[in-house]
């Protein structure tokens, strides 16, 4: 994943955190797992595998 999405929403995530009543760190680190989580789910190698491996072919759901 791009770091860089990371770092400019790691403010946003822990305001949100600050604002819900946690500290700091709990929310770097669930900032980081949510997005590391999100990146698995969309990227294209990953899902080419996939596709292959279960024999579809490749972008037939497009």
């Amino acid at each position: 994943m791009a770091a860089g999405r990371v770092i400019i929403l790691m403010p946003v995530m822990i305001a949100l955190y600050l604002s819900l009543g946690y500290d700091t760190f709990t929310g770097m680190v669930h900032a980081r797992f949510v997005f590391r989580v999100l990146h698995r789910e969309i990227n294209p190698f990953s899902v080419g595998v996939a596709f292959e491996l279960f024999g579809i072919p490749v972008m037939s759901g497009v």
